[in-house]
């Protein structure tokens, strides 16, 4: 199937799948600070950010693309458009608490 598609949605698409791959990572990593009770936790939140990252810059190139169309037509954003934008929200704040979790100034210090 040979489906047309422009720049933007290609662009949109492909942050969204980076973004799931540095989801991915994230959960790797999470379980290797659990198995290693002595690494660092900073580079998981920063992971995670650079996740939220993908997700805010791709759900913003989706928006303003499409905003014109959804003014002229029926259409709506529906329920998934908002779960889409509420996915980065919630993922910023296990990222702030890796980011500032006692542990790791804990590791720092005694290194």
């Amino acid at each position: 199937m040979d489906v047309d598609t422009d720049s933007t949605t290609d662009a949109t698409r492909v942050l969204m799948v980076l973004s799931c791959i540095t989801y991915i990572v994230a959960i790797g990593l999470y379980l290797l600070v659990v198995v290693r009770e002595n690494m660092s936790m900073k580079f998981l939140a920063l992971v995670l950010f650079l996740a939220v990252l993908f997700e805010f810059i791709a759900m913003s190139l989706y928006t303003d693309y499409y905003k014109d169309t959804v003014k002229v037509t029926t259409v709506n954003w529906g329920w998934t458009y908002g779960v889409a934008w509420s996915c980065p929200i919630l993922t910023l704040v296990p990222a702030i608490m890796c980011f500032f979790d006692k542990r790791t100034d804990t590791l720092t210090e005694s290194s």
